[in-house]
Order: C-alpha cells, then structure tokens, then sequence
C-alpha cells in the first residue's frame, strides 16, 4: 500500500502544484485530464514499442551490453518521449483557444510529463519495490516535470511570439530532450563506475534544473499577470468609454 502511494503521490503533488501555480486562468479540467491520459497511454506506449525494437536491433549496432544500455537510456529514449510528448502538445493545444496565456504552455507541457512520469513509475515499481519508488519519487518525476518546463516554456514563446516561432519550437522539443539526455547520462556513468563524484555531478546538475524550472515558472507566470493586467484595464477603459 505505502509504496503504491509513494508511486503515485509526486506524480499527483506536482500536478496540483502546478495546476495552483496557473493563477489567471485555470485550464478547463477535462482538457488537462485527456492531455495527461494522452500522455499516460499515447507516449509510453510509444516510448516502450520504440525501445523494444531498438532492443531487438541492439546487436546490429554493438555488441558492448554498456554501449547499447548507455544509448538507449542517453540518446534514444529522451529523443522518443520528448518528441512524443512535443507530438501530444502540438496535436491537442497548439491550436486549442484555451491555450490563451503564457503560463498555458508550462501547465500543458507537465500534465502530460506527468502522465508519462505515472506509468513509467509504476513499471519501474512493479520491478523494484520501495527503493525504486523512493528513488523515482525524490529524483525521476521531478525530472519529468523539470524538461516539460523547458518544453512548455519555448512552446508558449513559440505561441505568442510567432515572429520566432520555428525558432523557439525547435529549442522546446531539443531543449527538453537535451535535458533528459544529460540527465540519464549521468545515471548511466553512476550505473557504471558508482563514484561519489558522479553523483555530486548529478546532484548539481538536478539543483541547475531545479533552479532553470523555478526561473521559468516565475518568468511565464509574471508575463501572463501582466498580460491579464493589460486586458482588464483594456475593458474597463473600453466600459468607460461606452458609458
């Protein structure tokens, strides 16, 4: 039961937090629900049909088991789910009217992180009980959540800034897939040599998203209180106009 909890409870916290995070306007709940059950049933099945066949084309390209685990986990999987989860993005909100505010892209980018994040825990649980879940919960989802920040953050640029629009859809699907890239590099050499200097490295490189993905949070969530500012004193001085 505890660790059933601790499967699901960082998912469901940072879901609420960044669902508390959207002061202006909060995002109708059924669309936020489909954007995370897409995310949930959509990516993963994707992610996991695409590491299963370059699992069985492994041998073609190495015949290191490291080589191949290192770019599975370092290359190939951040491209696959960071373009599936961009793929979900682009499918359901890029057009949708309710994607209407700058701090839209970060909550949308996260709920369907976060409903990848959900069964990707609950797989890695299943096979590894409480330590994995602990581990995932302090470390794995909050990684989640921090490379759909960058991803949501440039995807709101690339929306309300659409003279650089190309330019800022392509760093929020790379920025997001370097990020996780990097982060399951480091993994990967702890994996391999288990020095306490690959898990300081780690430990910083977690405190620089941390610290990217607040600095976001706030950038995005001032612009849409200004924005909103500016359309309420638009309507009022219109009302006062006409009256």
């Amino acid at each position: 039961m505890i660790t059933a909890q601790m499967t699901i409870l960082p998912v469901l916290l940072l879901l609420i937090y960044v669902y508390r995070c959207d002061v202006c306007q909060k995002e109708p709940i059924g669309l936020l629900m489909k954007v995370f059950f897409y995310g949930f049933f959509a990516v993963s099945i994707g992610a996991i049909i695409g590491e299963s066949i370059l699992t069985l084309l492994g041998g073609y390209f190495t015949d290191s088991e490291m080589t191949m685990r290192f770019l599975q986990f370092s290359v190939f999987a951040p491209f696959m789910e960071e373009s599936l989860k961009f793929w979900v993005l682009v499918k359901l909100i890029w057009r949708n009217p309710n994607f209407d505010e700058y701090f839209d892209g970060i909550v949308y980018a996260a709920y369907v992180s976060l409903g990848f994040a959900c069964l990707e825990n609950i797989l890695y649980v299943i096979g590894g009980g409480m330590e994995v879940a602990v581990s995932r919960a302090i470390f794995s989802v909050p990684g989640h959540f921090f490379f759909s920040v960058i991803m949501g953050y440039f995807l709101a640029l690339a929306r309300f800034k659409p003279q650089k629009s190309h330019w800022y859809l392509g760093m929020a699907v790379s920025g997001a897939m370097a990020a996780h890239a990097c982060f399951n590099g480091i993994l990967c050499v702890i994996d391999m040599d288990e020095s306490i200097w690959s898990m300081i490295g780690f430990i910083l490189f977690f405190l620089v998203l941390w610290r990217m993905a607040v600095a976001r949070l706030n950038r995005l969530s001032l612009l849409s209180r200004e924005n909103w500012r500016l359309a309420e004193n638009s309507i009022i001085a219109e009302e006062e106009a006409n009256g």
